[in-house]
């Protein structure tokens, strides 16, 4: 790819930087805001520093139609701009210019004449076409072209010596209104006096008449609209929208509205024998003629404040099915949410909004969902026990212990009502990489489940995340099965279980120095023990931590044992320490004691040979 080339957004790629619902990959997005129609592409590459990916993301930011380069878009808006500027000079030139003649003063009286000839007469003289005005780069006009053009002329030709003809007919009323005197017959006829009028007097003429009565008829359809007895129809509007959600509908009123826009509101709907969704308020826009007929079209609906309770979750998705070869009572265009609620066991996912866009023949394609921070974007689609996912996540924070926050995370998966599946889980956690599958099920009890595997994280960063007292430095990696069973969200964090293996390499443990405690007669405290590599098994069982098979690799020193961390922060472990030097080998055990936040390593044998 050329590096002087200058690139920048169509309307398209404004959109999609705009509104975050476009879910397109990251790398192109990060691309997309590089291009603001100044860098170059050897600048923008310098930006995202890899060459190659950014050849490859703007090529197909140019595919996809998001970007294009300047010097198109220069070209295509001077050729437009061309070809606009010679329609304006042409279909708007002055009636009173040399290409237009004008009206003449007559010889007799001083009546005006149009074209040479005395008021009155049915034709007027005709100027020649004017000359077309072709811009040099654009190719000769087409038969079609020239048809059209000639039909503008005859109209503007038609129009200008309609106007001529009223111009006329004015002055002439107006001389006889100056000059014509009373008969004896009217010199007895009472006089009519008028009120004084100041300034011009205001003529309405037929376009005006026009613009009044628009205006006149479009207050009655209002006045209509507001005064008509919708509850009259509320009964049928419940069993249309009970037909084409299958399942029992309420509306507590129905009235029309102009806030945000004219709209028929339903306020309190709910849904349901027992009601498993509740809205505060939808507003609909439908076709008006469609109204008339057994198939009812709507252009627009705007649910406000919908709730969708925790066995609502598969019910809901019926809403959205449509039934092959038959077409339904009531057809949906478009849909828009906001503020949507969902239970999810014990607890709730609050503050998602966004659009439902729906097929032409009926049904959903699918179903965009943000939260409010944008954090979050979810794409849905009905299953047929429930909904498909499609996650999307930025710095986002688990909702229970421990607090992790995903750097990104991508999730596909299935929710119903009482289970929440995710097959596939890709992300990065503290600058390394995740992946793995979950299972969230709450049925009857809440169950979680989820097999984990993370590669070249930061340990500082991840051990901080599962206990604030635990300081260790490097990268760490590992594979884990996270488990845990509670009657309630509040206790599912207290009951976890965690077990699996950990492997960190090139750091630092922090307030743990082995090296003192062996040279050492009593106890040290602080310090800390630098390694090439640093493993175990790992288990965490209700606040209690046990790793076991540890290993310790520094130089020359190899270490092994196991540490007990108990719920109350004490220590209690064994490591077997092996030092090598040049001419002698040392065997140590050190005893680990104290808490966590201070710990306490004792000698308690050694051995040279």
């Amino acid at each position: 790819m050329d590096d002087q080339l200058i690139y920048v957004r169509t309307p398209a790629g404004e959109e999609a930087m705009q509104q975050r619902t476009r879910l397109i990959q990251r790398n192109l997005r990060r691309v997309l805001d590089t291009v603001d129609g100044w860098l170059p592409v050897a600048d923008i590459k310098g930006q995202i520093g890899d060459s190659r990916m950014a050849d490859d993301s703007l090529a197909e930011l140019e595919r996809l139609g998001l970007i294009e380069e300047l010097s198109t878009r220069e070209a295509r808006e001077k050729r437009q701009g061309a070809v606009k500027t010679a329609s304006n000079d042409f279909l708007f030139a002055d009636p009173g210019s040399a290409a237009m003649p004008m009206a003449a003063p007559s010889d007799r009286g001083g009546t005006p004449q149009v074209g040479g000839r005395v008021p009155g007469e049915e034709s007027v003289s005709r100027r020649p076409p004017p000359t077309t005005l072709v811009p040099a780069d654009d190719p000769p006009s087409e038969p079609v072209a020239a048809k059209a053009q000639g039909l503008l002329v005859g109209l503007r030709g038609k129009f200008f010596r309609w106007r001529q003809k009223q111009k006329v007919r004015n002055d002439e009323k107006a001389f006889r209104r100056a000059y014509e005197t009373l008969t004896d017959e009217d010199s007895f006829a009472p006089i009519k006096l008028r009120p004084i009028r100041r300034g011009p007097r205001r003529v309405i003429t037929g376009p005006g008449r026009l613009v009044r009565g628009l205006l006149l008829l479009a207050g009655g359809a209002l006045l209509l609209a507001m005064l008509f007895p919708y509850g009259r129809y509320r009964p049928e509007i419940e069993r249309r929208l009970g037909a084409a959600l299958g399942d029992q509908v309420r509306i507590a009123e129905l009235r029309f509205s102009f806030l945000p826009y004219p709209n028929i509101t339903l306020q309190g709907v709910s849904v349901g024998v027992e009601p498993y969704a509740e809205a505060k308020s939808i507003r609909v826009i439908p076709e008006l003629f469609s109204l008339f007929g057994s198939h009812w079209v709507i252009r627009h609906v705007q649910l406000e404040d919908l709730m969708i309770r925790r066995l609502g979750i598969t019910p809901s998705a019926r809403w959205f099915a449509s039934a092959p070869g038959r077409k339904p009572a009531l057809l949906l265009r478009h849909g828009q949410v906001n503020r949507l609620s969902v239970e999810i066991a014990d607890g709730r996912l609050d503050g998602l909004g966004g659009e439902v866009v729906m097929r032409a023949e009926g049904g959903v394609e699918k179903i965009l969902l943000q939260n409010a921070e944008r954090s979050l974007q979810l794409e849905v689609m009905p299953a047929a026990v429930g909904y498909q996912l499609s996650v999307v996540g930025n710095a986002l924070k688990m909702p229970f212990k421990p607090n992790l926050i995903f750097d990104y995370i991508a999730a596909r998966g299935e929710i119903s009502s009482g289970l929440l599946s995710i097959q596939k889980i890709d992300g990065r956690l503290y600058g390394g990489i995740i992946d793995g599958t979950a299972q969230f099920d709450w049925a009857r009890a809440l169950v979680l489940s989820a097999d984990i595997g993370l590669a070249r994280a930061s340990a500082s960063s991840f051990m901080a995340a599962l206990d604030p007292d635990l300081s260790l430095e490097g990268n760490i990696g590992g594979k884990f099965r996270i488990e845990s069973r509670a009657n309630d969200l509040a206790q599912l964090s207290d009951n976890l279980r965690i077990h699996g293996e950990f492997l960190a390499e090139r750091g630092v443990i922090n307030r743990f120095d082995f090296m003192a405690a062996v040279r050492s007669s009593l106890p040290s405290r602080g310090g800390y023990t630098r390694f090439e590599k640093f493993s175990g098994a790992l288990q965490l069982d209700r606040n209690t931590w046990h790793l076991g098979q540890l290993k310790i690799d520094s130089g020359l020193m190899q270490a092994a044992g196991n540490l007990d961390i108990g719920a109350d922060r004490q220590l209690k472990g064994l490591m077997e320490l092996d030092l090598k030097g040049s001419a002698t080998r040392l065997n140590a055990s050190v005893q680990i004691a104290g808490t966590l936040t201070s710990p306490q390593l004792s000698s308690i044998r050694s051995a040279r040979r």
